[in-house]
């Protein structure tokens, strides 16, 4: 078997699918986003798995029960925890597994939880209408019918490797323009850059 091929991962069933598409996407936002981490130029504030303290706080979310939503939440924050949050909050929400291709879905879910989810979106639109070399998606930020039914149409032809080319240049314009307003951002920028590249 050739080492450089594509893993395939089949789907037995529809019922399958969600689950199967997020569980793969989900080891790769885990790998990007690390363990437990407390750095005060990253605006979330202390993270973990990458769920932040401010994005729990703002969701009302007490991990532990104790009334509070406080750095505790974060630091004892399981890779479970994590998992199901990840699973309600992001992929759920948009269903990712709409998407005919796990490389796309994972793509998207994964650059959702880095820059918000309509950023991500917006991000994919716009490569969407590149790849085409015309508009053929409202840049909208919105995972609609019209947006999955042409990915899905690309993802089935030659032009998916172009397609996700683009998305990941986008993203890491997306990165370079985040520094060029905030230097002190500067020391994620190999991080983003792998991320963007993945």
């Amino acid at each position: 078997m050739d080492a450089d091929a594509p893993i395939v991962h089949i789907v037995k069933s529809p019922e399958e699918k969600p689950k199967s598409f997020f569980e793969i996407a989900i080891k790769k936002v885990l790998l990007h986003e690390g363990g437990f981490a407390d750095d005060h130029i990253d605006n979330g504030e202390v993270t973990n798995r990458g769920i932040s303290l401010r994005w729990l706080r703002s969701a009302g979310i007490d991990i532990d029960n104790d009334g509070d939503v406080d750095y505790e939440d974060v630091k004892n924050l399981t890779l479970q925890q994590a998992k199901k949050l990840y699973y309600d909050k992001w992929w759920k929400p948009q269903k990712y597994e709409k998407l005919d291709d796990v490389e796309l879905a994972t793509k998207m879910f994964d650059m959702s939880i880095n820059m918000g989810t309509k950023q991500a979106i917006k991000i994919v639109q716009t490569a969407l209408n590149e790849v085409h070399l015309r508009e053929v998606v409202k840049v909208d930020g919105v995972f609609g019918l019209r947006t999955v039914m042409m990915l899905n149409k690309v993802s089935d032809g030659p032009n998916l490797p172009v397609l996700m080319g683009l998305i990941r240049r986008g993203q890491a314009d997306f990165y370079k323009r985040l520094i060029k307003r905030n230097p002190a951002l500067k020391k994620f920028a190999n991080g983003w850059a792998v991320r963007a590249a993945s």
